[in-house]
């Protein structure tokens, strides 16, 4: 790679400047070449991979009366890379995606799709085993990453007849005179009834949960369990109050201090809350309110949970034995 400084005096210096990926490769490659009124700056790359793909910013300067003059040009270095497939579908408020399966509310169209990658820009197909649906090709360049994405879309309206469908995608390029192919896995596609969230309850998940339901170690994290039936998934918000307060209202939950994380499957969802330590830390009173809402498109439902912050351990319970 080289590019050239010019100018009346001659430039004092020339630097090549590499994307930090690469610059314990090659920041040391740079040949400098002052002559005839130039200077050249040679970098030189002994063996070209993906890696070295990215922006090199070559600049010069010379002095003109005691003022530093300075000029830079950008030079992109694109990498051949072998075309890679993947699944691109979304979820969105009327699909979800689980694994191979992508799954759309009856009414509504679904669409799921793959994307191929590669340079030379790839090409992709999508064979149907029901021929269902309509298929287009969405082409975008990424002109940071010097890579070209081909996106195959198949999308389905159950009120055509169409159902389900299930589809293959095979991506292909050619490098230095080489056809390259690369498949994914099958995708399927169907339609499943709306449902607004319902069955939803909240679940105590700490160490005291088998002896009282209701009461959380100060020793302990904080572990609280939401779950809810419906389609598509549902969206968690979780709020408290402290009941000891007559003026208490529920307030919403710092996601610092009371993290939260979400699992999917088809029907249901699941969100559980916990302290980022131990609850004593975080909970300063003894007795307090939990609400879970669960919403998604098509309506919401509450579920509530009364805690108990105890200092007593697994073992200091009381038990009734008969």
């Amino acid at each position: 790679m080289q590019c050239t400084g010019s100018g009346n005096p001659t430039p004092s210096d020339i630097t090549i400047d590499v994307p930090d990926t690469t610059s314990s490769k090659v920041g040391s490659n740079l040949v400098k070449v002052n002559s005839e009124g130039k200077y050249i700056g040679n970098l030189l790359i002994d063996s070209v991979n993906e890696d070295y793909s990215g922006s090199y910013n070559c600049c010069s300067y010379n002095f003109v009366s005691g003022v530093k003059h300075e000029a830079c040009v950008a030079i992109s270095l694109a990498v051949e890379e072998e075309v890679t497939v993947t699944q691109n579908s979304e979820d969105n408020d009327y699909s979800l995606v689980l694994g191979n399966q992508v799954y759309g509310t009856t009414g509504y169209e679904l669409a799921a799709q793959c994307k191929a990658t590669g340079l030379p820009r790839p090409t992709i197909n999508a064979t149907r085993i029901n021929n269902c649906g309509t298929v287009s090709t969405i082409t975008k360049s990424n002109d940071i990453e010097l890579v070209d994405h081909v996106i195959i879309e198949v999308k389905l309206s159950n009120t055509t007849g169409c159902i389900t469908e299930t589809f293959k995608c095979c991506g292909n390029n050619t490098i230095q005179g080489e056809l390259l192919t690369e498949c994914y896995d099958s995708i399927t596609m169907s339609f499943v009834d709306q449902e607004k969230p319902n069955d939803v309850k909240v679940e105590n998940m700490g160490n005291l949960a088998d002896d009282d339901d209701t009461l959380v170690s100060t020793m302990e994290s904080l572990q609280l369990n939401c779950s809810a039936k419906s389609f598509p998934e549902s969206v968690f918000v979780w709020m408290y109050k402290d009941t000891d307060k007559s003026d208490s209202t529920f307030q919403t939950m710092n996601s610092i201090d009371f993290p939260t994380s979400v699992v999917k499957s088809k029907g249901f969802t699941y969100s559980t809350l916990s302290t980022n330590g131990l609850s004593e830390d975080y909970l300063s009173g003894e007795n307090y309110e939990f609400q879970c809402t669960a919403s998604n498109v098509f309506g919401e439902a509450t579920a509530k949970k009364f805690i108990q912050i105890t200092s007593s351990t697994a073992n200091e319970v009381p038990r009734v034995c008969t």
